[in-house]
């Protein structure tokens, strides 16, 4: 039984065909194969120096999932327990993984995974232009030739992360053109019924395989309806029905998605967010629709990160692109009643496969901006196919539809050549998007991560002439990050760090005090989500700045703040027991360390726990579980003496200047403690100050050069601080330790 007239399945005349261009004539292994010539080639530089940028190491690289392990594997398959729930994609970088492995020094070698993505990206172009050839739309080739090669799409190609689109759209495509068989085999006389139903089969699996990979990809079912209605077939009960099972299993997974997006990924965004009025949202829709057609049409600049636009519903600006959007609505309806169905159908399925990105549907991404690229991936195919077509009937005849493609696939191919040059790597990403987009706090909060993470790598290996320019450009991107967006608690972290590795120690404090503070008022109601955060860690150096700024009743505050934040946090724990000693409160300092010896393995076991792996002690756990030990003997031997606490706080708080901030050379700073150790139980009547500077001599006597510099400085510091000792008598010890330092031509003893 048919479904009743209506004007959505009232048989329309077909428009007269227009010249098919020469290319069309080729056989189709040819077509193709052009396809994935020219696609290869425009993403050369991709293939040749693209790295590892923004997601990709939360992704792939420190995910605990991308591994060796098959149980591993299983765990991909389980919600919440990848970033995103697309199991799909996480098993093809675990497959990756095993595939590719690591290179001789253990670094993971990111070319494989561009090469996957790449070619998916090329089989996308081929199976659009399959598609399209299908439908009978015009000049299918082009329009598969365009999706290939348009640079909008090297978001999704470059970016590995961006697997989720690739990987979807083939999956898309192929479940597309296995629904179309199954729906030409609707004549008996065509197929046997078992062999259609297993087109059917087919489609359905593909397209749940599409869901797995990105649920973005649950508007095929409507995209279906759309290409029947362009081969003027009717809406048939029949032809509707077999679609319902893909409504419901693409609605399903959409609302896992949707789920673990609000409480999981985003939760952080979504709460800042959740108040915003249903009519913003709108006009954020409205700017949307009109922002990748004008993108797909003049695709400059593109960027990895776009201005993200302030609304406001007073102003009649900001209704200007939904009332067009409407208005044009208004003409393609009116176009279609009078036989202009093209249109209308190609802006149908833009509109509905972008629908879920519009802004109408809060996402993630939309903290940052509300578009990107990538959203567009599958959604351009109508705006590509309607413009081709527009292309082709201007141009009227074969010979001006080579011409005019030509220069269409030159333009296209030639930005995604330099478009693809932006995955380098992460500085070089970041850099590009904010000289095309200057106020843009995360580019410049993701440069301080990159320069913090490279100087604090150096800073630690003992190349502080090399680490203190990387540092300042780490200070000043996050400083810049904070300007912009003062609200953005990450910002503040990274600021923070910065400071504290360049022992701007009062700022630093402020910093991370200010990051407490909005991680505690933003996620109030998240406790779980708010114990995952490095809040120890930022209290504990809180702690750190204002012992050595001299504001001991702070850093006791910040101590324990740690401690109530992460009971188990040793560090810590240790800090503040150091300062209950120097303050002579030995019995509250002796709970501390009780409680210590329980937490902590012995020297040279193994790391376990509920939420760790059997593993060796890392050379900084293993540290401080040595000056534990250390610690906690020097009470036990001097439990009666006047000097315990004095004793054991040197050892204690010298394991804390090493360890916060790490200094050069983490087994040199091993060595040098053990040495003050030594010295501090020789001489255990002498000040503090003289203690720091006797160990700065031994250390600097033994070689250890730049430890000794930096135990010299804190010797001075407490001798003006605390007057321990004369500081111009101590001045004498940090020249001698920089004489032997120049001596030595600022090399380092090493031991294995």
């Amino acid at each position: 039984m048919g479904l009743k007239t209506s004007p959505l399945n009232t048989p329309v005349p077909p428009a007269r065909p227009l010249e098919a261009p020469s290319w069309q004539r080729l056989p189709a292994w040819a077509q193709g194969l052009a396809i994935v010539a020219l696609t290869v080639l425009v993403y050369l530089p991709v293939l040749l120096h693209g790295g590892w940028v923004w997601d990709d190491p939360e992704y792939i690289l420190n995910n605990p999932l991308i591994s060796h392990r098959a149980s591993d594997l299983l765990q991909i398959w389980v919600p919440v327990n990848t970033p995103q729930y697309y199991p799909l994609t996480f098993t093809s970088f675990w497959v990756e993984h095993n595939l590719w492995g690591t290179d001789a020094t253990g670094a993971h070698d990111p070319t494989g995974y561009h090469l996957t993505n790449v070619l998916l990206h090329t089989a996308n172009g081929v199976l659009a232009w399959r598609l399209f050839a299908t439908l009978g739309a015009p000049w299918p080739w082009l329009v598969g030739a365009v999706f290939a090669l348009h640079p909008l799409h090297a978001e999704s190609a470059a970016w590995i992360t961006e697997r989720k689109n690739t990987l979807s759209g083939l999956f898309y495509l192929l479940a597309a053109l296995a629904y179309l068989r199954f729906d030409a085999a609707n004549d008996p006389s065509s197929a046997t019924p078992k062999a259609r139903w297993r087109w059917y089969g087919a489609a359905f699996g593909l397209f749940v395989l599409a869901l797995l990979s990105k649920t973005v990809t649950s508007s095929l079912p409507a995209a279906l309806i759309l290409a029947f209605l362009w081969q003027r077939k009717p809406l048939t009960r029949a032809r509707l029905l077999p679609l319902a099972p893909m409504f419901i299993v693409g609605f399903a997974l959409g609302t896992v998605t949707a789920w673990v997006e609000r409480h999981i990924v985003g939760w952080e965004a979504f709460t800042s967010e959740r108040n915003t009025p249903w009519l913003e949202r709108l006009l954020v829709a409205g700017h949307v629709l009109w922002f990748y057609p004008l993108k797909l049409l003049l695709p400059s600049p593109l960027m990895f990160n776009y201005p993200r636009w302030e609304i406001a519903p007073g102003d009649l600006a900001d209704w200007l692109p939904l009332l067009l959007a409407i208005a044009l609505g208004a003409l393609l309806v009116r176009g279609w009643r009078r036989g202009w169905r093209g249109p209308f159908l190609a802006l149908a399925l833009y509109a509905g496969s972008i629908f879920p990105a519009a802004g109408l549907v809060y996402v993630y991404p939309h903290k940052y901006s509300f578009v990107a690229d990538h959203f567009c991936y599958l959604a351009s195919l109508g705006v590509i196919a309607l413009t081709v077509a527009g292309l082709a009937r201007v141009a009227r005849t074969a010979t001006g539809v080579a011409a005019a493609g030509l220069a269409v696939l030159l333009a296209c191919g030639s930005l995604t050549w330099l478009q693809g040059g932006d995955y380098r790597d992460e500085e070089w990403l970041w850099h590009n998007t904010l000289a095309r987009n200057p106020g843009s706090w995360m580019a410049h909060n993701n440069l301080a991560v990159e320069y913090w993470r490279r100087g604090e790598t150096l800073h630690r290996h003992g190349r502080e002439t090399a680490a203190r320019p990387l540092l300042e450009l780490a200070g000043e991107h996050a400083g810049r990050a904070v300007a912009l967006n003062p609200g953005h608690h990450k910002a503040h972290f990274n600021l923070a760090n910065a400071l504290f590795l360049q022992s701007q120690l009062a700022e630093a404090a402020r910093h991370y005090e200010i990051w407490l503070r909005l991680v505690r008022e933003g996620y109030a109601d998240q406790p779980g989500r708010l114990a995952e955060l490095p809040q120890a860690l930022a209290a504990c150096r809180i702690g750190e700045c204002r012992v050595r700024l001299g504001d001991r009743p702070a850093a006791e505050d910040a101590f324990r703040g740690a401690l109530q934040a992460n009971d188990h946090d040793s560090l810590a724990r240790f800090g503040l027991a150091g300062l209950l000693l120097e303050s002579g409160r030995a019995s509250e300092a002796q709970e501390h360390l009780t409680v210590l010896r329980r937490q902590l393995p012995p020297p040279g076991a193994m790391a376990e726990g509920p939420a760790l792996r059997r593993r060796a002690l890392t050379p900084r756990e293993q540290l401080l579980v040595d000056v534990f030990a250390d610690a906690e003997r020097a009470v036990t031997r001097h439990a009666t003496s006047e000097e315990a606490g004095l004793y054991t706080a040197t050892a204690m708080r010298l394991a804390l200047f090493h360890l916060l901030p790490p200094t050069p050379g983490l087994r040199d700073n091993f060595v040098a403690r053990r040495l003050v150790i030594a010295q501090a139980s020789q001489n255990r009547a002498a000040s503090r100050a003289e203690t720091f500077a006797a160990a700065a001599l031994v250390t600097a006597e033994s070689g250890y050069v730049h430890a000794s510099l930096s135990l010299a400085e804190e010797a001075i510091r407490l001798a003006e601080t605390q007057r321990d000792a004369p500081a111009s008598r101590l001045q004498a010890v940090l020249a001698d330790c920089q004489a032997r330092l120049e001596e030595r031509g600022g090399a380092v003893k090493r031991t294995d």
